[in-house]
């Protein structure tokens, strides 16, 4: 395909955007096509490869996210559902069944591919995207990311630090809020983050890197813990506990199974304050999440969770009927903070939520 050849330099430098899958989204044609040419390209080639028995339209193949589709071709995506994981790797069960014949079943494909390209460069950008499932689905690391509001930016690079401490495997994404110009890592911050965010902004930042797939849980707070925890659970598709303690943060990750977490910060962080921090947060990441307690009573308690998430999606509206309905100027606010808004961008997996906000930035400039 000429539109995809002519970006391959710039592919080589992507960062990778792994699906359920394995596959590499940040280089897959499919989630980068854009244009009526560049999709019926696209759905010319994944015919001439074996992975469609006729040339479909550009809107079947256009790629609309993993969340957004009740399925998927390998099962994965409702099996992880199933099992409360975000990842198969985070699974008891890994590497089943299903997950092994996903793999024969794609390397099946993958001489034809090889056939149906224009040439061995080409078809090297396709092994990234769809024949390195084994080593992604064993190697893909948990993203984090850690936020907090103004208020408690003082302890913004604390909570940074213990989270990457005590989850060394995981990819760990630091959004602020900062006291200074520049990030822990020495990295300049955005111009813009001198500004004043509250808990209610963060908590729709938050809505935002969940609900788009950009990450996996997030880590956040405020000076009680409380009122983010309250804030981040109006938000559609995030389920946040309060964890005070390493206690309550182990039976939310093995009995709620949440995708968020709220720390209190407005303690005075002396020796034994941050202690309890580090446990908590250690105690968290300890097990897989998901397994139920007690372990005599799993099942029972994961049919609750399940039960619980089902009744909460259908209480809900989706997010972006929220975020339509919210103050245009809280909206503006929150898009202000360029950080988390450009790594959705570049990150998220979720096409309808990037577009809406795209096309609200648009109308702000």
């Amino acid at each position: 395909m000429k539109w995809y050849i002519d970006r391959l330099e710039e592919l080589k430098n992507t960062k990778p955007v792994y699906s359920v899958c394995g596959d590499d989204c940040a280089v897959c044609p499919r989630y980068l096509a854009k244009t009526d040419e560049e999709l019926h390209a696209t759905a010319e080639f994944w015919y001439r490869a074996g992975w469609r028995d006729h040339v479909v339209t550009n809107d079947e193949i256009r790629c609309t996210g993993c969340g957004c589709r009740p399925s998927c071709s390998f099962m994965l995506l409702p099996c992880t559902r199933e099992h409360h994981v975000s990842w198969c790797k985070e699974c008891s069960e890994f590497e089943c069944e299903k997950v092994k014949d996903t793999f024969v079943r794609s390397a099946a494909k993958m001489e034809q591919c090889r056939q149906a390209c224009e040439s061995e460069e080409e078809f090297q950008m396709f092994v990234r995207a769809f024949y390195e499932k084994e080593k992604n689905m064993r190697t893909v690391p948990m993203r984090i990311g850690v936020i907090v509001a103004s208020s408690q930016a003082s302890k913004g690079s604390l909570l940074y630090d213990i989270v990457r401490q005590e989850v060394p495997d995981a990819q760990v994404m630091r959004f602020g809020c900062y006291m200074d110009a520049y990030l822990c890592d020495g990295q300049k911050a955005l111009p813009n983050d001198s500004r004043k965010y509250s808990y209610i902004e963060i908590s729709v930042l938050v809505g935002l890197l969940l609900g788009s797939g950009a990450v996996d849980l997030v880590v956040t707070g405020c000076s009680s813990g409380q009122g983010m925890m309250l804030a981040c659970n109006n938000m559609p598709g995030v389920l946040c506990g309060y964890i005070p303690t390493p206690m309550d943060a182990y039976l939310f990750a093995q009995i709620n199974d949440g995708n968020c977490v709220s720390v209190p910060l407005g303690e005075e962080y002396t020796w034994s304050g941050k202690k309890n921090l580090e446990k908590t947060i250690k105690k968290l990441f300890s097990e897989p999440f998901g397994q139920g307690y007690p372990k005599s009573e799993a099942e029972r308690k994961l049919n609750d969770t399940k039960l619980l998430k089902d009744i909460r999606k259908k209480s809900q509206i989706s997010l972006i009927e929220l975020l339509d309905s919210l103050d245009p100027e809280l909206i503006r606010n929150v898009l202000t903070k360029k950080d988390v808004i450009e790594y959705i961008l570049k990150n998220g997996k979720e096409k309808t939520l990037l577009a809406w906000i795209d096309k609200k930035l648009s109308e702000e400039k």
